[in-house]
């Protein structure tokens, strides 16, 4: 039996997260935000349950911040769950615009010695769209990369942390479009965030 976790959220959607049976040696994409940061911590404690699974971090060198806040998020998850810490491997990209960054990285990690790439890229909504720019592509799910939180929105993966009780992820994530610390609390990304937060009740610990 391949390890999987299912949950039960806050609206009765069902979450199911499964490994593969076949491919163990797993990439998982670091952003530095709060939806990666969660799927890197599942997928980690799932590979936990058979050591047969090789979880290997990997973040995108973009102008977002990610290299300030991924390798702190791999470390508190390492240290979270008893392991090793783990240095993340960079990848450096040239595209300019956000949506082909992902797909030039995914291009390049899939050349990695892996076989299954995990990415946290969820549902965006109409209104947390950047203002003057394409709705970013959510990836589907193929034979070697696999998108967990497709059908989720940031509210699913609020809930999810919280039920969890790592909200340390909310403290140590970034979601600003617009500062690579902190946040503007303008930007559609802060506003979906803080609009997650508000739709369960809950505080976002994050804020500075």
């Amino acid at each position: 039996m391949t390890p999987k976790l299912e949950l039960l959220l806050h609206d009765n959607t069902a979450f199911k997260l499964q490994l593969s049976l076949l491919r163990r040696r797993i990439a998982v994409l670091v952003s530095g935000g709060l939806d990666s940061a969660l799927l890197y911590y599942l997928v980690k404690k799932l590979s936990l349950e058979d050591d047969s699974y090789v979880v290997t971090p990997y973040t995108l060198e973009r102008q977002d911040g990610s290299k300030n806040h991924a390798q702190m998020i791999i470390d508190y998850v390492h240290d979270m769950l008893g392991v090793d810490r783990l240095t993340t491997n960079y990848i450096p990209i040239t595209a300019k615009d956000s949506n082909l960054q992902v797909a030039e990285g995914m291009r390049l990690v899939l050349k990695e010695p892996i076989n299954i790439l995990y990415m946290g890229h969820i549902k965006i909504l109409p209104e947390h769209a950047l203002h003057g720019v394409p709705t970013p592509h959510v990836p589907f799910d193929h034979e070697n990369t696999k998108n967990p939180f497709k059908d989720l929105t940031k509210v699913h993966i609020v809930d999810i942390v919280a039920k969890l009780n790592i909200e340390q992820l909310f403290v140590l994530t970034h979601s600003c479009v617009y500062d690579i610390a902190g946040r503007c609390n303008k930007c559609n990304r802060c506003n979906e965030r803080a609009w997650a937060f508000s739709q369960l009740g809950l505080v976002d610990p994050g804020i500075k």
